[in-house]
């Protein structure tokens, strides 16, 4: 028994299969959807011939825009380069980066209690 129910599923589904493409035969409308197909195909093939030439011409302009990036990312490294170069001179400090944090760190603290202190000062003289 637990074997001819799918034995009898699988012989109904394929009964039915060929049932729907009988009628679907009969009644025309597998070879109308094939056609509507066929007829997208050849927009497509139309469309696709007028875009290539807009292809071609885009390539062309990111060819373009790729030298003219590489070019300014040249004069860029130069100048900055030169600019780095100025920097290294005026510091002439091998400390670790953390070091020299730490030391800006005190520096704004220290200017930020100073400039209290003279606003303070500025208070009192003038009462």
């Amino acid at each position: 028994m637990k074997f001819i129910k799918p034995i009898l599923l699988i012989v109904l589904l394929f009964a039915f299969s060929a049932a729907g493409l009988y009628i679907q035969k009969k009644s025309n409308l597998l070879s109308q959807k094939f056609g509507q197909i066929k007829g997208v195909q050849k927009w497509v093939e139309q469309k696709s011939g007028q875009l290539q030439p807009l292809t071609q011409d885009a390539q062309k302009q990111i060819e373009v825009l790729g030298e003219r990036t590489k070019e300014v990312s040249e004069q860029s490294k130069q100048v900055l380069g030169e600019t780095v170069k100025v920097n290294e001179e005026l510091t002439n400090d091998n400390r670790p980066v953390h070091e020299k944090a730490f030391d800006y760190g005190r520096y704004v603290y220290c200017k930020q209690v100073v400039q209290d202190f003279e606003k303070e000062d500025s208070q009192k003289s003038t009462n």
